[in-house]
């Protein structure tokens, strides 16, 4: 019922016209469409509607053949008692088949409510006294016997029933939660909308193989997209200096105050003259270690003449030891 009411809202002029000479019976009729009938599962006679299925089973399907009735376990068939006969011909056969059996139906005098008139017979009757068709579209459909939730939007998708919808126009609410209507029977679209105002439908997202180049293409269209919405949020917006922004807000609060102390904790005084000796030595040792970097030694290019080098004073060159052996021969020779 709550499907009827949604498309009772979409249309202005929602209206049934019941034999407007007879207000007893117009009155009685209205009044009836107002109440809700539940019937219990399985209980055929208080549906009206199982009653024209068992005209049509009755009569029209039963000429058809093939036809194995409305408990195909049961072999109740026009081969009684026997496996049915499969109907020869392919689906469109069937389909002609079945508009003439339906044609039969509405074309038929019939007993009880019609008085004798056949179904089209009354059907015209109704429309010289004028009775009209309401149209109303798949769309229309789908949105009255939908469901109603909400999702976050990601980037310009919402998931439902484990599918995933995509629309450009949803990139503008990126994690924004909005509510959602869709029809289980045909979860094709997703009408997408914020408070009362229709977003966009969107349709199943587009899947795309690994190495598809086309969707390297539809990424990059949805990134200029994403830009583009951005850049203009960026013209109608000022530049913002942060830091100023928070230094006004802090300034607006006031600072914590100072909090009292209960316990000093310090060392005992033993403790204190370990530690001041400790810091005099080594406040020596850096004094010391200062004035030594801060020696300067006099460097003098001219050598005194009683220098000696350590490193060279033992090294012989070639000529000095031609003369040590000529020496050494004369030496020998005086002696």
């Amino acid at each position: 019922m709550s499907g009827f009411i949604e498309m009772a809202k979409m249309i202005k002029d929602f209206d049934v016209s019941i034999l407007q000479d007879h207000a007893e019976v117009s009155d009685s009729v209205k009044a009836e469409s107002a109440r809700i009938i539940r019937a219990k599962p399985y209980n055929a006679p208080a549906k009206p509607i199982e009653g024209i299925f068992s005209v049509l089973e009755g009569g029209p399907f039963a000429m058809m053949p093939g036809w194995c009735g409305g408990n195909r376990m049961r072999q109740k068939t026009h081969n009684v008692g026997k496996a049915p006969i499969p109907f020869r011909g392919n689906m469109v056969d069937f389909k002609e088949t079945m508009e003439t059996s339906l044609d039969f139906y509405h074309k038929r005098p019939q007993s009880g409510s019609l008085s004798g008139k056949s179904p089209f017979q009354v059907y015209e009757e109704f429309i010289n006294k004028g009775w009209a068709r309401i149209r109303v579209s798949p769309e229309a459909l789908m949105f009255a016997f939908s469901m109603e939730d909400s999702r976050v939007v990601d980037r310009g998708y919402v998931n439902v029933q484990g599918k995933t919808f995509y629309h450009d126009n949803l990139l503008a609410y990126s994690q924004k939660r909005l509510t959602i209507k869709y029809a289980k029977f045909n979860l094709k679209y997703v009408v997408v909308l914020d408070g009362p105002k229709i977003i966009c439908i969107a349709p199943e997202a587009e899947r795309f193989g690994f190495l598809d180049t086309e969707g390297a293409k539809e990424q990059a269209r949805r990134n200029k997209k994403m830009n583009s919405y951005v850049s203009g949020l960026k013209g109608q917006t000022n530049e913002i200096n942060l830091v100023e922004e928070m230094k006004r807000h802090a300034d607006t609060k006031r600072n914590p105050p100072e909090a009292p102390i209960s316990h000093n904790v310090e060392l005992a005084p033993e403790i204190k003259q370990i530690i001041a000796a400790i810091q005099e030595a080594e406040s020596k040792e850096i004094q010391e270690n200062l004035g030594k970097r801060n020696e300067k030694k006099e460097l003098n290019q001219w050598l005194e003449a009683d220098y000696i080098n350590k490193y060279v004073q033992n090294v012989r060159y070639t000529d000095d030891e031609d003369k040590v052996q000529e020496q050494i021969k004369i030496e020998g020779a005086k002696s």
